[in-house]
């Protein structure tokens, strides 16, 4: 079983706040999936004159959340009609926020993930 990589929106809108953890799997700037190895910089991966971000998986993203900016987020199952999943997302300043209702864990999980994005800053650059 392969872990869910997050989409090409959500690995920009990460990179922009801050998010630059290596993975061997990239997205180009048009949103082509990759799988070559590719050699980290300090900034942004740039081969033949191309930014990329890395398509790191979900869980990756949802740890750095929690660890370096103190966001938590929650899927749970709800067994009403058939299986949904609801996600809420949690930090200090943030009294929790369901943000909706969802037909797989790994929607709900995207979702909160962009969400939580919102929470945080961007990177200033140069």
């Amino acid at each position: 079983m392969e872990e869910q990589l997050i989409t090409f929106e959500t690995a920009k809108y990460a990179k922009d706040k801050g998010f630059d953890q290596y993975s061997k799997k990239y997205y180009s700037e048009n949103g082509t999936r990759f799988h070559d190895e590719v050699y980290r910089s300090d900034k942004s991966i740039e081969i033949h004159g191309l930014l990329r971000c890395y398509a790191n998986p979900q869980s990756i993203l949802q740890k750095w959340l929690r660890e370096d900016h103190g966001i938590h987020i929650w899927v749970t199952p709800r067994f009403t009609v058939g299986i949904s999943y609801k996600c809420t997302i949690e930090t200090e300043e943030l009294i929790p926020e369901n943000l909706g209702y969802f037909d797989t864990y790994e929607e709900a999980l995207e979702k909160a993930l962009q969400e939580s994005l919102n929470q945080i800053e961007p990177i200033k650059t140069i």
